[in-house]
């Protein structure tokens, strides 16, 4: 209805974006020099995928006081409306610590467990804080596009296909859609039906 050239509404299903565990072992495999824009990206997508796939809004604002001895507590980002507040509570898995490690600084302004927002905080805040917010993500989805190209990857990686290859792995090892969302934070069934509905039937017939 908006014309030739115009804007069109998509239909069906969207593409599968999920790799396979083996992938998550050769990108922990790779060998970039320390501090390096590579090396961080690295440590941030292992840390989000033993963290089930935490969403890069939620890993970027981390403080501190999200630490509860050996688990990580937080509320995720996109359901804070009203009362859908859907709180994460998490055991941190042995190599989630081990980057935690090395990153834990508590002179971090806003005691950010990690620096990927430390910079801007300085500077500003509100509007000006959510767009540099949103530089930072596309910087970190580039760069990841480049570690897949390091591995040889023609699934172009990003913070979605983490995510999504998190709960491929889930899936795969025979955990149920119910248990799967919750621990993705789907507030609604319906959420997590439609998340699971562009992946392959071999997986579920599998995992059944």
């Amino acid at each position: 209805p908006f014309g030739i050239y115009g804007y069109r509404i998509k239909n069906g299903k969207s593409n599968k974006k999920a790799v396979s565990i083996d992938t998550i072992k050769e990108i922990k495999e790779l060998d970039y020099k320390v501090e390096s824009g590579l090396w961080h990206a690295k440590n941030y997508l292992l840390f989000m995928f033993n963290m089930r796939g935490i969403n890069f809004i939620d890993l970027a604002f981390l403080t501190s006081e999200n630490l509860s001895g050996e688990r990580l507590i937080y509320d995720r980002t996109k359901t804070r409306r009203g009362d859908n507040v859907k709180t994460f509570n998490i055991k941190l898995t042995e190599e989630a610590k081990h980057i935690l490690d090395y990153y834990k600084d508590e002179s971090r302004i806003g005691k950010l467990l990690f620096p990927i927002m430390a910079d801007a905080m300085q500077q500003v805040e509100g509007a000006a804080l959510h767009k540099r917010y949103n530089y930072k993500l596309a910087r970190f989805n580039s760069i990841l596009k480049q570690i897949g190209k390091d591995i040889g990857l023609t699934t172009p990686l990003s913070t979605y296909v983490i995510r999504h290859t998190f709960a491929t792995a889930g899936i795969y090892k025979g955990i149920s859609k119910l248990h799967m969302g919750d621990m993705l934070g789907h507030v609604d069934a319906k959420t997590t039906e439609a998340y699971f509905a562009d992946f392959d039937k071999s997986v579920l017939d599998e995992a059944a």
